[in-house]
């Protein structure tokens, strides 16, 4: 498991410094200030491979129309880590970039520790995967060489997701390793119905409440040249081929899918090479909230929390999940332990993006989360309504500021137009501007 991270000189920030909870660690913040940049970071920390290329530190991406500029110096660009191994020790990590490779190195020269089987649910649809089984050391690197037998992670783009993946062989030229969830569900409905009643029922966990995914009695095909049998749901209004299913049915498949492979592989190929088998699943989740309804949203982390004892009764599972939602943050707060649970913060202070520790609070309805620190909204409503309200805020409070002077009719007469337009007729700021109102009665208009 992920016990720290931090980073120097890398992204939006000259440090991000983040400590992680043994259960789950969720990440909040603006567009652009590095929640990506970190979900990939913890990834490289675990799995040695990038999803989507290096984070290149700025002071190595060269302005081409303006090199003669004087750049901002900087320091030495690093990643640090602490992971708990296989023996439950703590094991700290350096990396520093090596621009002459453009990648990062590990400082040590002893092997990295296992921190469990990793996924990475990726915003763009595409899944990564590290195994211990299949992607550590295969044979002990020679000494003084980094990692001379240490096999790539598995990147799935959105369309092998379904489709499969074929990579390159010595031997072979091509070899099958992943059959795509299409391919899969008949495989496993067919000839494993064990691994396929388990599959069905992390998809029934991981449902919106009262609309549990059920797969249809049989295949469907469809018109056209492809001859292939396509699996289906059953759905009140009829069956849904899995291609027709909508984006938010279809990002929830693939993540049960890729939780059941991952673990099912795994299993399978520890028993092939008589390794040990993992009891540690890190799960990387970007905006987990991406195409759900809100219903959907404030059920999914919280079932995400518990499905792993449908894979493994021994199993445990780190999440670390970034969003943008109130719904999921809600939702955490019948489950949320303090100590076992985090929630880091990115904000841009001064220029800079600044990555901070939040203490855990119960905020009740949906709207005071959307007015907190975390989002940092004056108003849980439309921004014409939050200025609207803000213009008559500033209007009642300068006839204090003013000892009394009445404001000018003119503007009265415009704010209380603008709130009629935008406000409904029982929202409680009426309640306010029309004592407000009634205050000015009895005096007369400049």
């Amino acid at each position: 498991m992920l016990r720290s991270l931090k980073t120097t000189n890398i992204g939006p920030a000259p440090l991000f410094e983040m400590e992680l909870g043994e259960r789950m660690t969720v990440l909040t913040g603006d567009n652009g200030l590095g929640k990506t940049l970190l979900l990939d970071v913890a990834w490289w920390v675990c799995a040695r491979d990038w999803p989507d290329g290096p984070a290149i530190p700025n002071r190595f991406i060269l302005p081409i129309a303006d090199r003669d500029a004087k750049r901002k110096r900087v320091g030495e660009s690093t990643i640090t880590a602490v992971t708990c191994g296989r023996s439950g020790k703590d094991i700290p990590q350096e990396f520093s970039f090596d621009p002459t490779i453009a990648d990062w190195r590990r400082k040590a020269r002893t092997r990295p520790p296992i921190p469990g089987l990793v996924i990475y649910a990726r915003l763009d649809g595409g899944f990564s995967v590290w195994d211990p089984a299949r992607h550590y050391y295969r044979v002990a690197p020679s000494q003084g060489i980094d990692d001379p037998d240490r096999a790539p992670a598995f990147h799935f783009t959105k369309d092998e997701v379904w489709n499969g993946k074929r990579v390159p062989d010595a031997f072979k030229g091509e070899v099958t390793v992943c059959e795509g969830l299409e391919r899969d569900w008949l495989e496993w409905e067919k000839r494993e119905p064990a691994l396929f009643d388990t599959f069905i029922a992390v998809l029934a966990h991981l449902s919106p409440p009262g609309e549990t995914m059920r797969p249809a009695s049989s295949p469907v095909r469809m018109p056209g040249p492809d001859v292939s049998s396509i699996p289906a749901l059953q759905t009140p209004y009829g069956i849904v081929p899995l291609r027709h299913a909508s984006a938010a049915i279809r990002r929830i498949l693939a993540l049960a899918y890729f939780l059941v492979w991952t673990w099912h592989q795994h299993d399978l190929q520890s028993e092939v090479i008589g390794s040990h088998r993992e009891r540690r699943i890190i799960l990387i989740l970007d905006e987990i909230e991406a195409h759900l309804h809100p219903k959907w949203q404030r059920r999914i982390l919280p079932s995400l929390l518990t499905v792993a004892e449908l894979l493994d009764k021994k199993v445990t599972v780190q999440i670390l999940v970034s969003t943008h939602s109130t719904l999921v943050l809600a939702s955490l707060e019948p489950e949320f332990d303090e100590k076992r649970d985090r929630l880091s913060h990115l904000q841009l202070v001064k220029g800079e993006a600044q990555l901070n520790p939040e203490i855990w609070q119960r905020r009740g309805e949906v709207g005071r989360w959307l007015t907190s620190d975390i989002f940092a909204l004056d108003e849980a409503r439309s921004l014409d309504a939050e200025q609207a309200i803000n213009e008559a805020t500033a209007l009642m409070r300068s006839r204090t500021r003013t000892k009394g002077v009445r404001p000018p009719d003119a503007d009265i007469k415009r704010i209380d137009g603008l709130l009629a337009r935008l406000l409904p007729s029982m929202d409680p700021v009426w309640a306010e501007w029309v004592l407000f109102k009634r205050s000015l009665s009895g005096e007369k208009a400049d």
